[in-house]
């Protein structure tokens, strides 16, 4: 299965989110991922983005069925690590620290649900 995440927004709204579409080409990944939606929606963790919506929509084609399943979350515009480290913006150590662990500490949660990131 392979997923993406883009930026949309609701039609005539300017709030903007991010949209992870969850290809599923067997009821193995659907299980599984529907386990990742169940998840998101028990987290609640400042280290984690919050799960706003999601749903799941099954296309068929001839023999073939392939669902999809979209995850919307906040869209946090400005705030990607890695444009500020292109930008080399300088930070204090104790910030920098502060991130990592904060970083750790999220992949430790979705680790310890044995979900994908």
């Amino acid at each position: 299965s392979f997923s993406y995440v883009f930026v949309g927004r609701k039609t005539g709204e300017s709030q903007e989110y991010a949209i992870k579409k969850i290809a599923c080409h067997s009821e193995e990944d659907e299980i599984r991922f529907r386990k990742e939606v169940e998840n998101y929606q028990r987290f609640e963790h400042p280290s984690l983005v919050p799960l706003i919506y999601w749903e799941q929509i099954k296309c068929r084609a001839k023999e073939n069925t392939t669902s999809f399943i979209y995850m919307v979350f906040p869209y946090y515009k400005n705030v990607l690590l890695h444009d500020a480290l292109a930008n080399k913006t300088k930070y204090f150590t104790k910030t920098l620290i502060n991130l990592f662990l904060s970083i750790c500490e999220g992949i430790r949660i979705i680790h310890e649900a044995e979900m994908a990131h």
